[in-house]
């Protein structure tokens, strides 16, 4: 089994419709030179509990151009046939048009017959199958194709419709129902929109649109589901539950034919949930790369709901004066060695802990926080080019430890800048005035959805970006009084237990600000600011194909793995600062 690529390794296993009896289970996995196979292995006769590793028998095999868009969902049909979702070969845009080609297993679904074999095979062609018979290099295999990579597709055990959730280029995210020899569209379109709307070819062809298709404002890596069939959770029964790998949000559709007639969010979750599945009783589950199992939770097992969030930044008390934008008391101010990227926008940061919450310090790793802990940070845009202390409140960000887990929620400032206003889960683009020398120039503001917030603030990356030793430990002006912030957090008891040395003692980014240290320090500590939260073991920068790890304390060949070209003897940032 090759796994060198993030979505290469083991991707798909299924147990034969008669595996009491036979013992046949089949798994579909990357290999080298670059490509799938999907292979049949048997149970031990010895031990009925243990796979026989010698029994492999390699049933259909098929190279690709590039390690991710693998496919490799295995399901057995109503009719005993096994299907396996093959992606379109990588990169992006499907750049030599898999997708739409009927010689290529890429991009397609495909169909065979597990229990016959055709001549020169170890499987079967269905005679059935749409392009069985079409002759010459077409492959009879297909069942559907237009299709970029579907991550995960299941068959209704009531109706032996097939659902399929596709993962999108830049924009649509799609869940469609998949017919016998139907064109999804892709790489002409995206979810029901042309991918090149200038291009010539994006009106040519006739496409089953997808059930339903998302803006990526809602997640941005669709994990397909099922149709929930159990009995623990009525309300669900007939309902494609599916989810969002980035988001964590997870979905009920319904579907009268062609219309959706019921599409609520039934879940939102700080994981990364890649995968659903079902009992014999068809009750649901789901897994995420935390390595657990989860399960619905059914309604007499459901907790005293929630009140509803405040409106407005002065129904949350965070503030003394939303007006002169002055916190209550309890509300701890600080800085950051590395600010995030925010697109010349000004922060304000301020965290409150609730009653006798204490903070797990970690010298290295990231801190933990209780439950009721928040972060507030207020984004202000300077409106005046030649008066830097002309500033507008743009939004407050408040980024909330609940017990579901960490979430973010965005206020907007109002005109008059004596209010900000919740909200609703769906972002928001708006353009403001700034002054110059030479006129007036637009700025537009992009304010985030709780979706976009939960695709950085990740749980590999510890939830909370910025607060950990490195980037708090720096001197802070309190007033008319500087001093360390680590010793400040300490002397007012915010930890559990004291520090493991005193904080001249304990690594510090540098002042970003300043730029005073070498530029490999800088960059080093911009990016594990900045994009380590996705680009380490876990991460959804990880897991969506990009294999660079951007943690400070490695070195280059440890963050660029298989990149030894990149380097150069003597280069300053091969070793970690």
């Amino acid at each position: 089994m090759r796994r060198e690529h993030n979505e290469e390794g083991l991707l798909g296993l299924a147990f034969h419709p008669d595996y009491r009896t036979n013992g046949q289970f089949f798994v579909f996995y990357s290999v080298t030179p670059r490509g799938s196979v999907v292979s049949r292995f048997r149970v031990s006769k010895d031990d009925p509990d243990r796979a026989d590793r010698d029994s492999e028998e390699k049933l259909i095999q098929w190279s690709k151009p590039y390690g991710n868009h693998n496919g490799g969902c295995l399901r057995f049909g109503p009719d005993g046939h096994l299907y396996i979702s093959v992606g379109d070969g990588g990169l992006g845009r499907d750049p030599h048009g898999n997708a739409q080609s009927l010689e290529m297993p890429l991009g397609k679904i495909l169909r065979i017959d597990v229990d016959h074999k055709d001549t020169g095979k170890n499987y079967a062609v269905p005679k059935d199958n749409p392009f069985a018979e079409r002759g010459g290099n077409v492959r009879g295999e297909i069942w559907a194709y237009g299709l970029r990579n579907v991550w995960r597709c299941s068959f209704d055990r009531k109706t032996g419709t097939l659902w399929a959730a596709d993962v999108g280029q830049d924009r649509h995210e799609e869940i469609d129902v998949i017919v016998r020899g139907g064109n999804y569209g892709w790489n002409i379109r995206e979810g029901k929109h042309p991918l090149d709307p200038y291009a010539e070819r994006s009106a040519v062809g006739a496409f089953i649109e997808p059930v339903l298709d998302y803006p990526r404002v809602e997640g941005k890596s669709v994990t397909g589901g099922l149709v929930y069939r159990g009995r623990r959770l009525p309300e669900l029964v007939g309902a494609y539950l599916y989810a969002d790998f980035i988001s964590g949000n997870v979905w009920a559709l319904r579907c009268d034919g062609k219309t959706v007639t019921a599409n609520p969010k039934v879940a939102r979750t700080s994981l990364l949930i890649s995968a659903f599945g079902e009992d014999a009783a068809g009750e649901a589950y789901f897994t995420a790369f935390d390595g657990f199992v989860y399960r619905f939770r059914a309604p007499a097992e459901k907790a005293r709901p929630a009140p509803a969030f405040p409106r407005t930044l002065t129904e949350t008390g965070l503030f003394a004066s939303v007006k002169d934008h002055v916190p209550a008391p309890g509300l701890i101010p600080y800085t950051v060695n590395v600010p995030l990227w925010s697109d010349g926008a000004a922060k304000d940061r301020f965290l409150v802990l609730p009653e006798k919450g204490k903070v797990v310090f970690k010298e290295r790793d990231q801190w933990e926080f209780p439950v009721g802990t928040v972060f507030v940070k207020t984004f202000l845009l300077n409106t005046d080019l030649d008066k830097p202390e002309v500033m507008r409140r743009l939004e407050t960000r408040l980024l909330v430890h609940n017990p579901r887990g960490w979430e973010g929620y965005t206020y907007l400032w109002n005109e008059e800048q004596d209010e900000a206003n919740l909200l609703a889960d769906w972002p928001l683009t708006r353009t403001f005035d700034v002054k110059s020398a030479n006129g007036p120039v637009k700025r537009e503001w992009y304010f985030p959805s709780r979706s976009d917030c939960q695709a950085c603030h990740t749980q590999s990356g510890g939830s909370v970006l910025g607060w950990n030793t490195r980037q708090l430990n720096r001197v802070h002006e309190y007033g008319k009084v500087k001093d360390n912030q680590l010793r400040v957090f300490e002397r007012l008891g915010l930890f559990s237990g004291p520090m493991p040395k005193p904080a001249g003692g304990l690594e510090a980014f540098p002042d970003w600000q300043a730029k005073a240290a070498p530029v490999a320090t800088l960059a080093r500590a911009y990016l594990d600011a900045n994009c380590a939260m996705c680009h380490s073991p876990g991460g959804r920068g990880h897991a969506g194909g990009a294999s660079m790890d951007l943690r400070f304390h490695l070195t280059l060949t440890e963050a660029f793995p298989g990149k030894k070209d990149w380097l150069t003897p003597g280069d300053p940032g091969v070793r970690s600062s």
